[in-house]
């Protein structure tokens, strides 16, 4: 399956969903029984496997997913292309466990703020990954390794930034969403209480994350660069989100 495909599966079972007659959805308690509480996905371990077969079968898949059952995404890294991976199962029970723990305290969602929720928690996810992928890249040229919780917390604190830009703009669906409801949204979906992915804190807007990527990545010579007027944070900051090619992307 692909990121794609799986939006549309999530378009339309948001779109069956009863309607009232001011365009609210109805919603009837029986549809969570069978989702997990969202605190269960709050705990994630690190999810850059470097000890991965270089192509995984279904059945380290399946392995895979059993050991982890919160799991939402993971990134292998290179040996031939990274792979990116989402858990759609997983994303869709973190999706409608969010949606169940903030829906009495937003009486009126529509089918518009529920679909602008749903992109809202793929990419706290995708964008998520996605950050790794681009670490790889950048290590593979300068050099480092993976250092889990720092790597984490960065990665958190990246999903961040993507998804506040996506809000600042207003002719998008997560621009245009419920204020609550978005700001509610935000809150819980980043909740972490794992080491590490807790301390996007730490980085949570460009004045820290930028030295902190630096520090991360830590070029040759980039004390000497900075030395001479080079502003090595921002052109490194500027770097990430540039490689949209060169990874495998996969939904399981």
């Amino acid at each position: 399956m692909t990121i794609d495909q799986l939006n549309k599966e999530m378009a339309n079972e948001i779109n069956r969903l009863p309607e009232g007659e001011m365009g609210e959805v109805i919603w009837d308690d029986e549809f969570f029984v069978d989702i997990p509480e969202f605190d269960d996905f709050l705990e994630p371990p690190d999810d850059v496997i470097t000890n991965a077969p270089e192509n995984p079968d279904d059945d380290w898949w399946n392995d895979y997913r059993k050991s982890h059952p919160f799991l939402l995404g993971l990134y292998i890294p290179m040996q031939s292309p990274g792979q990116v991976i989402l858990f759609g199962r997983n994303l869709r029970n973190f999706y409608w466990s969010l949606v169940r723990a903030i829906r009495h305290r937003v009486p009126y969602m529509t089918k518009q703020d529920l679909t602008a929720a749903w992109l809202l928690v793929q990419m706290h996810t995708h964008e998520h990954e996605l950050f790794h992928y681009n670490i790889n890249v950048l290590q593979e040229m300068f050099g480092g390794s993976y250092t889990p919780k720092i790597e984490e917390a960065l990665a958190v604190a990246w999903a961040r930034v993507k998804i506040q830009a996506e809000r600042s703009k207003w002719n998008t669906q997560i621009g245009r969403m419920n204020g609550l409801f978005y700001s509610l949204l935000m809150q819980l979906a980043f909740a972490y209480r794992s080491y590490g992915y807790r301390d996007w804190v730490l980085y949570s807007d460009e004045v820290r994350f930028k030295p902190a990527l630096l520090d991360y990545i830590a070029p040759n010579n980039y004390a000497r660069l900075q030395g001479n007027g080079v502003d090595m944070e921002r052109l490194l900051y500027g770097m990430i989100g540039q490689m949209d090619k060169g990874y495998v992307e996969r939904v399981w």
